[in-house]
C-alpha cells in the first residue's frame, strides 16, 4: 500500500471512530425502551426488534466461547475505573454487561469500515474516476451518515448499511454465491433485506428470469431463505410484547407532513435535483435500485417514523453515488459511468 492510500486509510479509520462516538452518545445503543440493549442480547426485546437477531447471537456467541475468568477480569476490573465508570454512566449501559457492550461497539465500529469498503466496491463497479477524487466521494459518504444519527439508534443500524450496501455491489457484480451468502446473512439483521430481491428483479430483468432457469433458482432461494427466516424468528418470538409492525400514520406521520420545516423541505428538494440531474447519464443499475425508495417510504409511512432517517439506510449508498455524479459534472471532474442507459 503507498503512502497515499495508508493517509487516506488513516483518516477514513479516525472519521469512522467519530462517527462511532457520534451514533453511541447522540443515539445510544440502550436509550429505546422497547429494544433495549440487554433485552435485544438475551431475546426479551418487543417485536419487531427482537427479530433482528444477527448481532445479539454473535454476541451472545463470543460471549459463551469467552472464559469465565476473562469476563469476571473484565468486570471486577475495568469496569470498576473511574473512566469506564463515567462513560458508561453517559450511555446509560450497565457495567455488568462490559464485555457485551464492548463487543457490541466493535461490531458496530468494524460495519462502519465495512460500510466504506462496500460502497468503495460499488463506486468502482460504477463509475470510473481517478484518485483523489474517489476518495472525496468516500469521505463525503461517511460525512454524510452524521444526519442519520439524530434520532435513537438501534445495534442493528449500522450492519443493515454494511450488508445492504455489500449486497448491492454483488448483485451488480453477480457474484452469486458470495450474494446469497451475504443475503442470508442479512435476513438475520433485519427484514427489508428483502430489498435486495426487488433491486435483483430489476437489475437481470423480469423477462430474463423468466426465461432462465439459473435466475429462477435464484430468486426462489432468496424468497425461500428470507420466509423460512422469518418464520422461524416469528415463532421463537410469538410470545414476546409488541406487534410485528407498528403503525404511526395517523399518531406521529400525518401531523408532520402538515408541519415541515421550510428548511427541511429545501433539503429535500436540493437533493431530488442532484438526484435527477444529467439523469440519462447516470448508471443504469443506480437508477433500477433507485425504486427501493417507494416500498422504503410507504412502508415508512404506515409503519414508521418517516423524519427518522435512519430506516432510508438501505438507499442511502444509492443516492450518495447518484448525486456524486452530478457533483462531479457540476464541477467539471472527469468521471464516466460503466452502465449507460
Amino acid at each position: 500500500m503507498c503512502k497515499t492510500a495508508k493517509k487516506y486509510w488513516v483518516i477514513y479509520l479516525l472519521i469512522s471512530a467519530i462517527l462511532l462516538s457520534i451514533f453511541l452518545l447522540d443515539n445510544g445503543i440502550n436509550n429505546f425502551n422497547r429494544a433495549r440493549f440487554v433485552d435485544v442480547i438475551k431475546g426479551e426485546a418487543y417485536k419487531p426488534y427482537v427479530y433482528r437477531v444477527l448481532i445479539p447471537i454473535i454476541i451472545r456467541a463470543s460471549s459463551v466461547i469467552t472464559p469465565k475468568y476473562i469476563k469476571q477480569y473484565v468486570v471486577d476490573n475495568i469496569s470498576s475505573n473511574s473512566v469506564v465508570i463515567k462513560i458508561f454512566n453517559k450511555l446509560n449501559w450497565e457495567r455488568e454487561y462490559i464485555l457485551e457492550y464492548s463487543l457490541a461497539v466493535i461490531i458496530i465500529y468494524f460495519s462502519l469500515i465495512g460500510f466504506l469498503l462496500s460502497f468503495r466496491y460499488l463506486l468502482i463497479l460504477n463509475y470510473s474516476i481517478l484518485d483523489p477524487n474517489r476518495e472525496y466521494i468516500s469521505f463525503y459518504a461517511l460525512f454524510g451518515l452524521i444526519p442519520f444519527m439524530k434520532f435513537y439508534g438501534c445495534l442493528y443500524d449500522i450492519p443493515t448499511l454494511f450488508l445492504f450496501t455489500l449486497g448491492l455491489g454483488l448483485i451488480l457484480s453477480e457474484n452469486w454465491k458470495w450474494y446469497i451468502s451475504i443475503f442470508a446473512i442479512s435476513c438475520l439483521n433485519k427484514e427489508t433485506t428483502i430489498l435486495l430481491t426487488l433491486v435483483f428483479i430489476m437489475h437481470i430483468g423480469l423477462k430474463n428470469i423468466v426465461h432462465n432457469k439459473f435466475y429462477i433458482f435464484l430468486l426462489l432461494l432468496q424468497l425461500t431463505i428470507f420466509t423460512l427466516i422469518k418464520a422461524i424468528l416469528f415463532n421463537i418470538y410469538r410470545n414476546n410484547p409488541g406487534s410485528f409492525l407498528e403503525y404511526h400514520l395517523f399518531d406521529h406521520n400525518i401531523g408532520l407532513l402538515k408541519s415541515y420545516p421550510v428548511s427541511t423541505l429545501f433539503v429535500w428538494t436540493a437533493i431530488s435535483i442532484l438526484v435527477i440531474y444529467k439523469w440519462k447519464e447516470k448508471p443504469l443499475f443506480l437508477k433500477r435500485a433507485l425504486i427501493i425508495i417507494i416500498p422504503i417510504f410507504i412502508m415508512c409511512l404506515f409503519f414508521g417514523i418517516i423524519d427518522e432517517l435512519r430506516v432510508y439506510y438501505e438507499v442511502y449508498p444509492i443516492v450518495v453515488l447518484l448525486i456524486a455524479y452530478s457533483i462531479c459534472k457540476i464541477l467539471n471532474i472527469d468521471i464516466d459511468n460503466k452502465m449507460v442507459a
